[in-house]
């Protein structure tokens, strides 16, 4: 049994560079921690040198990902409210978003 868990480990978790950037995203989307507490775990995971790297990739993963809701949400906001004429910088915002410096700590 414990062979078995070792392969699904090394699966997901052993190489930094086969890891889905997807597991990342769930802390920055918890309140408690957002964007700065990822490179935290990340270094603390990985060490210094392959963590930068990897939390590199993944803030910019998570910048593309924003961007791609930023485009979604700007098409559907436009085809169903035509008559709108406020302002969209709640929208594309990412710059207000990277900016919070608050993190709590456990």
């Amino acid at each position: 049994m414990a062979s078995n868990m070792r392969k699904k480990f090394r699966k997901y978790w052993g190489t930094p560079d086969k890891m889905n950037k997807m597991i990342f995203i769930s802390p920055v989307l918890d309140p408690r921690n957002k964007l700065e507490y990822v490179p935290f775990a990340i270094v603390d995971m990985f060490g210094k040198e392959i963590g930068d790297k990897l939390s590199d990739s993944v803030e910019s993963y998570m910048k593309s990902l924003f961007e791609h809701y930023v485009k979604k949400s700007k098409n559907s906001s436009s085809s169903s409210f035509s008559s709108y004429s406020g302002n969209s910088s709640s929208i594309s915002g990412y710059g207000n978003f990277q900016r919070r410096e608050i993190m709590r700590t456990k």
